[in-house]
């Protein structure tokens, strides 16, 4: 059920492709179990009320479901034609820094009411280039050249959403890879320094790769820092 591509390779022509006069396996049991990899960690989002409420039923049948990282299988998938999948897009590493200025940045409207986190709140006050792009609204609006940062758009490296005046869009990243394997740094969570279960891997070159402190961050070690003679600067493995 994965697939509707046929049990034989085909060419440009809808030919069959010949290797000593035997057809070829458009693909085995080893890419089935592959695709289904890129389908774990999915789970339903709760249900809508007054809709398909039912004794025993669990989760929307009605809204597309979400996926959870955690439990999605995050090894290389290799694709039919003898690469991996994700080949041919660039690096998340690479991409330019606050890259939602840059030539080619999508925003979608979301429309004027919105009650998640908003990354950035722009005014006609503040002589931002972004909002300058922005305020028209349109579905979709994407920048047909690089803008200048202002005020707190240069202390960011990503935003998400993002209030224009009355309305909020949504930046769409551009797609991109990572490597399974790249120049990560492992790090210790403070409270569990000593045990491997809490450490974290993170590529410190893409945005994403850095911590959040919700209270503040501090430059003065934690007390197991202390005890194992670590600094904020070197509690790293």
């Amino acid at each position: 059920q994965l697939f509707t591509i046929g049990v034989s390779k085909l060419n440009h022509d809808g030919s069959l492709v010949l290797e000593d006069g035997l057809e070829v396996a458009a693909y085995t049991n080893s890419d089935i179990m592959t695709y289904a990899r890129l389908f774990t960690g999915f789970k339903r989002v709760p249900q809508r009320g007054n809709v398909e409420h039912a004794w025993g039923n669990y989760g929307s049948k009605i809204d597309p479901m979400t996926i959870n990282p955690k439990y999605h299988d995050k090894y290389p998938k290799h694709s039919l034609d003898g690469g991996f999948l994700g080949d041919g897009y660039p690096l998340c590493s690479d991409l330019p820094q606050r890259a939602f200025l840059k030539k080619g940045a999508r925003y979608e409207f979301v429309g004027y009411e919105y009650s998640g986190d908003v990354s950035l709140k722009l005014g006609a006050a503040q002589g931002s280039g972004l909002f300058n792009a922005l305020k028209e609204f349109a579905l979709t609006i994407t920048l047909n050249a690089d803008i200048s940062c202002a005020g707190k758009e240069c202390k960011l490296e990503k935003v998400d959403v993002v209030q224009v005046g009355k309305g909020f869009y949504e930046y769409i990243t551009p797609t991109c890879v990572n490597l399974f394997v790249g120049n990560l740094v492992m790090t210790a969570r403070a409270w569990t320094p000593t045990s491997t279960r809490w450490h974290t891997c993170f590529d410190p070159s893409t945005p994403a790769a850095g911590f959040s402190c919700c209270k503040g961050c501090t430059d003065t070690p934690h007390r197991f820092f202390v005890r194992n003679k670590w600094t904020c600067q070197d509690a790293k493995h």
